[in-house]
């Protein structure tokens, strides 16, 4: 038999290349840090995320299309300084607006 552990960890690994990479959402210790790069002709992308157990809607706006370059991060439509956001409770539900600039 032959084994194929690629079947089972590339998924994974896309996951993990998609969220960090082309979204940029990391988690930090501090809290969830937001540096996305995606194409400059997209006009927004999302992605939902569980994150120590509270749920973020998290969407990425491009007016300029620019595709990169945190101009402004809101976590519940309240205005946030820098890219990093706090954890939240477990259990809340949380939307969260990066928009490039």
């Amino acid at each position: 038999a032959t084994v194929r552990s690629w079947v089972t960890t590339s998924p994974s690994w896309l996951m993990m290349a998609v969220t960090e990479g082309l979204m940029g959402v990391r988690t930090l210790y501090s809290g969830i840090s937001f540096d996305p790069s995606i194409p400059q002709k997209w006009a927004q992308a999302a992605i939902k995320r569980q994150i120590r157990s509270a749920n973020y809607e998290i969407e990425i706006l491009n007016p300029n299309k620019k595709g990169h370059g945190v101009k402004e991060v809101r976590l519940n439509g309240k205005r946030v300084i820098g890219k990093v956001i706090p954890f939240q409770k477990p259990g809340t539900f949380n939307k969260v607006q990066v928009i490039l600039g």
